[in-house]
């Protein structure tokens, strides 16, 4: 976290998404202590963000939902449920939540994200996005986009 924060300190244009953190943010009373710190320093700069796409079953994304808040919300000891996917790991310690307070996993959670890109999605050309796509030799995402366009 000192790297992020001597980063976000020097540049104030940048913003920081917790989505592969969250492990080793929590891993042990210490972590979670200066974890809670700096997301509290720079909570005005924080995005959330998820890989849980990443599990098979609606179960497997709900547990992955589930832990992420219990971690950022609560200030509870907790272990990997055995719910969890396989890509979840097993630590032998448990889990220290952060028990962040209520405007700070707003901004986390949307704020930040709302007040950089806005709360209405905007429009996509999709002609250029197929261009850009065809010209960088990603076919697949390509032949997607040409699909929508119908």
């Amino acid at each position: 976290m000192k790297h992020v924060s001597g980063h976000l300190e020097r540049l104030p244009n940048l913003y920081y998404d917790i989505c592969a953190r969250i492990p080793v943010m929590g891993s042990n009373l210490r972590r979670a202590a200066h974890s809670r710190s700096f997301l509290m320093e720079f909570q005005d700069r924080i995005l959330f963000g998820t890989d849980i796409g990443m599990s098979t079953t609606l179960p497997q994304h709900v547990t992955r939902v589930s832990l992420i808040r219990r971690f950022l919300e609560t200030g509870e000891e907790f272990h990997t449920p055995e719910s969890a996917d396989d890509l979840l790991t097993r630590y032998p310690e448990p889990y220290n939540g952060l028990d962040l307070p209520r405007g700070t996993l707003e901004k986390i959670y949307a704020g930040n994200f709302w007040r950089l890109w806005g709360s209405k999605p905007r429009g996509v050309d999709l002609e250029t996005a197929i261009s850009t796509c065809e010209k960088e030799g990603n076919a697949v995402m390509g032949e997607a986009l040409k699909g929508l366009n119908q």
